[in-house]
């Protein structure tokens, strides 16, 4: 069962489905080629597009950089303006950093952070490991703020507990990050949306 993840306003380009660009050629197909509808972002003000690019597959599929970079650059062009990558996906915020930089006003950039972490010996979820994950983003992005960053799938006990929220908010006011967020499922997500300071969903669909 394919799996894709959807924001209040927006769905990402599946990552694993050909159903938005075709693999071998990279381009977008038809039902893109036009303007995308926008709707409001969460609870930021914004607004983005219907379709965002989900770059997983920059992670994990053999794609050649060049002709993915050609194909996000026509998808911006038609309107798109939501692109989600997340630290745990290899190499994908290096990714956007080197080919998409250049164009950083035009989207909505939003990352994940929190899981475990190969470089870093802080635990999941605390607080010093967000902090040196965020700075670590925006390094490879190439950008002085990330537009929203969200919680990777903790559980509701790390949520209820606060600290990796808290150090979401602590970014923010340093204005590493605009806005906070949750990326997760069922009653961990269902709390997360209680929450005053939590300003974006990211939440798993099976169609």
């Amino acid at each position: 069962m394919n799996e894709h993840h959807s924001f209040a306003g927006a769905k990402c380009i599946p990552d694993r489905a050909g159903a938005v660009y075709n693999r071998r050629t990279m381009s977008p197909s038809p039902s893109t080629a036009q303007t995308l509808a926008k709707r409001p972002f969460g609870k930021t003000g914004f607004e983005v597009s219907i379709l965002g690019f989900g770059a997983a597959p920059n992670a994990y599929l053999d794609t050649e950089a060049q002709a993915a970079v050609a194909m996000i650059n026509k998808l911006l062009d038609s309107g798109m303006n939501l692109i989600d990558t997340a630290v745990s996906y290899p190499g994908s915020e290096e990714f956007i950093g080197k080919h998409l930089s250049n164009r950083r006003k035009d989207y909505f950039l939003v990352s994940k952070c929190g899981g475990k972490d190969r470089e870093f010996t802080e635990p999941a979820w605390s607080a010093d490991l967000i902090a040196k994950q965020i700075d670590r983003s925006l390094q490879l992005l190439k950008t002085d703020r990330i537009d929203a960053m969200l919680l990777h799938t903790c559980d509701l006990n790390t949520l209820q507990t606060g600290e990796a929220l808290g150090a979401l908010d602590k970014a923010q006011q340093a204005g590493k990050i605009r806005f906070v967020g949750y990326s997760g499922d069922n009653e961990a997500a269902a709390y997360a949306v209680s929450l005053g300071d939590v300003d974006v969903l990211e939440t798993s669909v099976n169609p």
